[in-house]
């Protein structure tokens, strides 16, 4: 199987801007060059909600690292909505929770990708494969998030 990935100077060629022209950036590669992934089955483990923060502690449009079960996870305020998603950049390892927030877009401050924090989702390169995001929900003034 041929799929296609990152090749050697994306971030170089891309320097982190968003619209940059990412064609060439990409390389054929064989499904033997990609290391498998084991998921654990559906339903083995059950997820719940843990107090993360206090509403008051995440003013709007700002971010705050939480770790919860050993993992680190970035708490976003979008006027007053909260988001939660993996505080680890996909690129290098970047502190999400450390990055220019503008809306609903956070950029790494190591090389300048961005993420939705609402969906994970990469908008803008270096990186290229997405968070994960958690769901949240506040009673009271308590953040929540599952897990």
């Amino acid at each position: 199987m041929i799929f296609m990935i990152p090749s050697a100077g994306f971030c170089a060629n891309s320097k982190g801007k968003r619209g940059a022209d990412l064609r060439g950036l990409w390389t054929e590669a064989s499904i033997d060059k990609v290391l498998p992934i084991t998921r654990s089955p559906i339903g083995d483990t059950m997820s719940e909600f843990v107090r993360v923060a206090s509403t008051e502690d995440i003013p709007a449009g700002q971010a705050r690292m939480v770790e919860v079960n050993g993992k680190e996870i970035a708490i976003f305020n979008v006027g007053g909505s909260f988001h939660a998603i993996d505080n680890t950049c996909t690129h290098v390892g970047g502190p999400l929770c450390e990055g220019e927030i503008e809306g609903p877009e956070v950029t790494c401050p190591w090389h300048g990708a961005v993420f939705d924090v609402t969906s994970g989702d990469v908008l803008g390169p270096p990186a290229f494969e997405r968070l994960s995001r958690y769901n949240v929900r506040v009673e009271g003034s308590d953040i929540e998030i599952e897990v």
